[in-house]
């Protein structure tokens, strides 16, 4: 999820040899997403190109920091009869606008998040992907280790309104190759995780639930290689980050690659995600 990277992105700043959290009382985050496809926990949202852009605001209070955003995923290509899409068939535009906000802070060899989200969507009846009966809330606790080698992580997502239940994710991420003497800076990271899904999966018995899985158990396997390339033009901090996704799909939910009924049983996908982000400080 885009408000985890500020956990990821806080614990990686100091071996970036950026300005740490620690200096700066408040600082800014500014960041977009160039995307194709747009997975969210494995499922293909929208098989076309789409942007995301996010602002966040962190203050640090006690040993911890407060902070709270804004993102946005928009659709830049008209949708067809044979394409996914959240905002529906024959648009381009804004298809979702979340809010978050999120505690976070540090316990010894782990770092913790509590936080909630509120989804809202733009897609309009009767051919959207996802309308505003579609808006939901989740409240989510995350854990991840501090260690600079093997950072194993586990997240839970506990959805409160129309979808209910929870959706967990495992992680194992390595960093296997960095220059932290050397600017800019440059390192690559791989990592693994694996999702499961208990009680957001389709219920037979009230149909007019929401469900975003088809059964309950493992949706999904993803590995994932990215690299990062720290710049600070401007003396602003800025990380470009390259990823790409290779994807096992077990649940049917998780599958499809488009509207195509040959697409609809697939077992693998593959996709990317380039990523810019600034982290200005506003007050130190």
């Amino acid at each position: 999820m885009p408000h985890l990277r500020l956990l990821v992105a806080a614990a990686l700043l100091p071996a970036l040899g950026l300005a740490g959290p620690a200096r700066a009382q408040v600082y800014l985050g500014l960041d977009a997403t160039l995307s194709s496809p747009y997975v969210w926990r494995g499922v293909t949202r929208a098989n076309g190109w789409v942007v995301q852009p996010e602002g966040f605001v962190s203050l640090k209070a006690g040993g911890g920091f407060l902070s709270g955003g804004v993102w946005a995923s928009y659709e830049l290509a008209n949708a067809g009869p044979n394409d996914l899409s959240d905002l529906g068939t024959g648009g381009a535009g804004l298809a979702e606008l979340n809010y978050w906000g999120q505690a976070a802070w540090s316990l010894g060899l782990v770092q913790a998040a509590l936080g909630g989200i509120r989804y809202t969507f733009r897609g309009t009846a009767p051919t959207a992907g996802r309308t505003r009966a579609d808006n939901t809330t989740e409240l989510y606790v995350d854990l991840r280790g501090t260690s600079k080698y093997v950072v194993p992580g586990v997240a839970l997502w506990l959805d409160i309104d129309r979808v209910r239940g929870s959706y967990i994710e495992g992680s194992v991420t390595v960093p296997l190759l960095a220059n932290p003497l050397a600017a800019p800076f440059f390192g690559l990271i791989t990592r693994a995780a694996v999702g499961y899904t208990l009680g957001q999966d389709v219920n037979t018995e009230d149909p007019s639930q929401g469900a975003y899985f088809a059964r309950a158990g493992v949706t999904h396997v993803d590995f994932a290689v990215s690299t990062d390339v720290a710049l600070r033009p401007l003396r602003v901090p800025t990380v470009l980050r390259f990823e790409g996704h290779l994807q096992f799909s077990t649940d049917d939910a998780t599958r499809p690659t488009s509207a195509r009924p040959s697409d609809v049983q697939r077992n693998s996908k593959l996709w990317t995600v380039l990523t810019v982000r600034l982290s200005p400080p506003i007050v130190s």
